[in-house]
């Protein structure tokens, strides 16, 4: 059962990714961020996500994991999409599934400042508090800020 659970969960993931690349309007990228939302609360469903590496079909841009997909929302015309996109990005790099030396990884960093610098004002706002959340959550674990990290 759990095997079967993980393949719906993880196959969700892929199909809501697939969504979000090749969506046509901006309601359904909204849509498909908000069931990611949903889906990457599971832990399994969040490490697919953040260990997810396609192509866009339309240009053939190469991405290494979820969060460089949603990154792609921060520079959306509409603020629902650039909202959306806030959210779901929160969701992923608050979650328990990931390790404190995780979260301080530099793409996941500068992905959550990318958006901060987004021009709707709530997507911004939602960036930085899950950045100052991101660093809290490090320093609450005891540990050690380092050049490599």
């Amino acid at each position: 059962r759990q095997d079967r659970d993980l393949m719906y969960t993880t196959g969700a993931v892929q199909y809501m990714l697939d969504l979000l690349l090749m969506g046509r309007s901006p309601q359904s990228k909204c849509d498909a961020c908000d069931a990611l939302v949903e889906l990457v609360k599971n832990d399994e469903a969040c490490r697919a996500f953040l260990s997810w590496s396609g192509a866009d079909p339309k240009d053939g841009t190469l991405f290494a994991s979820g969060l460089e997909v949603v990154r792609r929302f921060k520079d959306a015309k509409q603020p629902s999409l650039q909202r959306a996109g806030a959210t779901l990005l929160n969701t992923v790099l608050v979650s328990d599934c990931m390790k404190p030396s995780e979260r301080v990884d530099a793409e996941k960093i500068q992905c959550c400042c990318a958006y901060a610098r987004a021009s709707d004002p709530a997507a911004s706002k939602r960036a930085a508090k899950t950045l100052v959340h991101m660093i809290f959550a490090v320093l609450d674990t005891g540990v050690r800020w380092t050049e490599s990290c």
